[in-house]
């Protein structure tokens, strides 16, 4: 069986550490962000993953 690509490949997605280290603040603030629902964010096998379009809408709700 073969898996169809999306049109979001893996390569999109990044970890709370990953996003973290592009806002210059910790995977934890990263987190606490996911958690109240400012940044949204997939979990994938338990872990949170971050799409560029998420991490984008983000920084442009954040531009003052």
């Amino acid at each position: 069986m073969t898996m169809q690509r999306t049109s979001q490949t893996a390569g999109q997605f990044h970890s709370p550490s990953e996003i973290g280290r592009r806002l210059d603040v910790h995977a934890k603030t990263v987190k606490r962000l996911i958690k109240s629902g400012e940044l949204r964010a997939h979990l994938v096998g338990g872990q949170y993953r971050i799409s560029d379009d998420d991490f984008a809408a983000y920084v442009a709700r954040c531009r003052i």
